[in-house]
């Protein structure tokens, strides 16, 4: 039986697959922070390490929160490797870092009962907690190029509390599917949507699922926290200001809350609530236009 040779005095891939191996035979903590600057192929990267460990690897163990984690973990058997992607550069930042901190405590605990190495892509170590960088992580993957990485060990004196990262070898992986297709954008492919069923592809879907969700989410936020810094007189002057009284009443002539809530969300993109909506009303009805617009210019 032929066996993969391992160089090991020119430290050449795939030393770091083998070594890996041996971690996880062993029953130890396997974590590897995957670093680089944004759009070098960071998760890729992690992707292919991932299925040089579990030829089986899917798209399922790869999560973005804390809870598809411990979705994973109890799912998952033995052995098999979960990926732990940033979602977005821009999004839940600093809810991400906490999930993801949490994520790899419970990842050691959690080597009492299962083996699953954990590897995780980020912009920067340095935004991991630094118990979490100093103590649990044990190798650092820095992406120089598409494909191209180097391997540190992440090392912590048990005498000084020094931690140091001394080079371990180099990684040449090239991006996930390059054998099976040529193009290097998912996005700009007209199969991408729901036809093309490689690993790239549905790595790709999956991501831009929970993007566009979590978008969504923080443009609820973001609108419901721009409602709440308007006043009831506040909102009836940019009524008036905008001339959209009328486009308030209904056929009888009368102000309706319900279009209220619609023309703000449409003309101003404020979401309001219905009792928010009667304040404006009753204001609008109640209040003349004068003494509303003079508050508002004696204010400013």
């Amino acid at each position: 039986m032929q066996r993969e040779v391992i160089d090991w005095n020119r430290h050449i891939y795939p030393i770091f697959t083998h070594t890996l191996q041996t971690r996880i035979k062993k029953r130890m903590a396997t974590v590897i922070v995957v670093v680089g600057v944004a759009g070098i192929g960071k998760s890729h990267a992690a992707i292919k390490v991932a299925r040089k460990l579990d030829p089986t690897f899917t798209e399922d163990q790869i999560v973005f929160t804390y809870k598809q984690f411990m979705q994973a973990v109890n799912r998952l058997r033995e052995g098999k490797v979960i990926v732990f992607d940033e979602p977005s550069y821009v999004i839940g930042k600093r809810k991400w870092w906490q999930e993801l901190s949490q994520a790899i405590t419970e990842t050691i605990e959690s080597f009492r009962f299962k083996i699953l190495p954990l590897i995780i892509p980020v912009i920067d170590k340095s935004l991991i907690d630094i118990k979490v960088r100093e103590d649990l992580i044990q190798y650092m993957v820095v992406v120089w190029d598409r494909g191209e990485a180097s391997v540190y060990t992440v090392h912590k004196s048990p005498f000084t509390g020094h931690v140091t990262t001394p080079f371990f070898c180099q990684l040449f992986l090239g991006m996930i599917d390059s054998d099976k297709c040529e193009t290097q954008f998912c996005q700009r492919c007209p199969q991408f949507k729901c036809e093309c069923d490689l690993l790239k592809a549905k790595y790709e879907r999956k991501k831009a699922g929970i993007s566009d969700r979590r978008y969504r989410v923080s443009l609820e936020k973001a609108k419901a926290g721009e409602a709440k810094q308007y006043s009831t007189r506040a909102l009836a002057r940019e009524v008036l200001n905008r001339k959209l009284l009328e486009t308030l009443k209904d056929e009888r002539g009368r102000i309706n809350k319900a279009k209220i809530r619609t023309v703000l969300a449409d003309e101003l993109e404020i979401e309001i609530s219905e009792h928010k909506a009667r304040m404006v009303k009753e204001m609008l009805e109640h209040t003349e236009a004068e003494e509303i617009l003079g508050v508002a210019k004696k204010n400013v």
